[in-house]
């Protein structure tokens, strides 16, 4: 009713990924495990939110996972730092990261939208950064 046109899973639900893949609405499930991913791609998805991504082995799992289903994307959340975002992002697979550092609960019940703000500023920064960084060492292979 809001517009939304993708729906963010924090698991694997395959009643909802079939009635998303039905009304033709992107669905990205949350997916931490070997097993998780060979569903989803059996269900044909190519890309999962890799959730909770630092409790689940963060960036060494992802390496893991890659050898097995190299075709798959993720969108890691759970545990991510602001300062880890660079190395995620410079591995391929990764398409985007999702993290609770920009807006804090706090900060929303406390209207604190210039600190939101300035969170966001930041990411966007680290973002071009390590996307610029990527796309320099490829030119460099």
């Amino acid at each position: 009713g809001a517009g939304a046109k993708f729906i963010v899973s924090p698991g694997m639900d395959t009643d909802l990924i079939r009635w998303c893949q039905e009304k033709e609405i992107t669905i990205i499930p949350g997916a931490c495990t070997p097993t998780d991913v060979m569903l989803a791609m059996n269900l044909g998805l190519r890309c999962v939110k890799f959730f909770p991504c630092a409790a689940s082995g963060g960036l060494e799992m992802l390496r893991a996972l890659r050898g097995p289903f190299p075709e798959m994307r993720y969108l890691p959340t759970g545990g991510i730092k602001l300062e880890s975002i660079s190395d995620y992002l410079a591995f391929r697979p990764v398409l985007a990261v999702g993290g609770t550092w920009m807006v804090q609960e706090e900060w929303l019940a406390n209207d604190r939208f210039d600190v939101i703000e300035e969170g966001c500023r930041t990411t966007v920064e680290v973002v071009k950064d390590a996307r610029w960084q990527a796309t320099a060492a490829a030119r460099v292979r």
